[in-house]
């Protein structure tokens, strides 16, 4: 095969234009949600979790993304509940204990004097 500069400027330009189009039915999702909390990657909530997120992406054909981060991933609680509070989190799983330190009244459920029984 006898290479020349027409030949080489031909193949570079169809494989330029080939790359893009190998892409054109992969999308990127819609709706792209980060769900985080302090429990290990062994813990029913986090497996339930993840089949809970893959049967949201099957059903809605790839529209929604849930991502999971267990395992204080984003941080501690209170960076955690920060990051929700700035649009960084969607879903954050927390006690009332880290709860309270915003909403007061969201403490009562650590008294176990508060209730007769």
């Amino acid at each position: 095969m006898n290479l020349t500069r027409r030949t080489l400027l031909a193949g570079a330009g169809a494989t330029a234009l080939a790359l893009p189009m190998s892409n054109a039915f992969a999308q990127k999702a819609e709706f792209s949600y980060k769900y985080a909390n302090n429990l290990p990657v062994t813990h029913p909530m986090n497996i339930r979790a993840k089949d809970m997120a893959d049967a949201i992406r099957a059903e809605t054909k790839g529209r929604v993304d849930i991502q999971i981060f267990p395992n204080n991933q984003l941080g501690s609680d209170t960076d955690m509940l920060s990051q929700v509070r700035s649009g960084g989190v969607s879903f954050f799983t927390l006690s009332g204990r880290t709860l309270w330190t915003l909403v007061p009244s969201a403490a009562i459920t650590g008294s176990g004097s508060a209730f007769p029984d």
